[in-house]
């Protein structure tokens, strides 16, 4: 959990450490924060990029509000599995346990063709949803 990585680390609760977890939790950690601060700092007039002009510019990649959330449209665009021919393509790669299986439906029966199209489909509800709730809430109902 972000509290017991925010622990061990002996790291506060802050905007960046979330999204050092974040990236930490991503295999991406080690490189990408260092990384996308000096590609800031040297787009910048300045030459220099704070921890915080990180996390802004990952927060506006995907704010629907934003005026260029490039990484939201290529979310939207993007498939979680497509199958060409008799080949499955993936992100990365699949466990047996998850194979036909899509969150809240539980496993899908019949050709691999079904499971993509509602994999797929699952990722779309899931963008939508976020786009009209795009920050953290207290859901109060449980």
């Amino acid at each position: 959990s972000l509290q017991s990585w925010l622990e061990v680390s002996n790291l506060g609760d802050t905007r960046v450490n979330r999204l050092r977890w974040m990236l930490h939790f991503a295999g991406c950690q080690r490189t990408t924060f260092k990384t996308r601060r000096q590609e800031l700092a040297m787009l910048s007039n300045k030459f220099s990029a704070t921890d915080e002009d990180v996390v802004d510019s990952f927060q506006s990649a995907v704010d629907p509000s934003s005026k260029d959330p490039w990484m939201l449209q290529l979310l939207k665009v993007g498939k979680l599995a497509v199958v060409v021919g008799d080949t499955l393509f993936v992100h990365g790669g699949l466990h047996d346990e998850v194979l036909e299986q899509v969150p809240g439906k539980g496993k899908i029966t019949g050709i691999i063709e079904d499971w993509v199209n509602q994999l797929n489909a699952w990722k779309d509800e899931q963008l939508e949803a976020y786009c009209r709730q795009p920050s953290w809430y207290v859901d109060t109902k449980g």
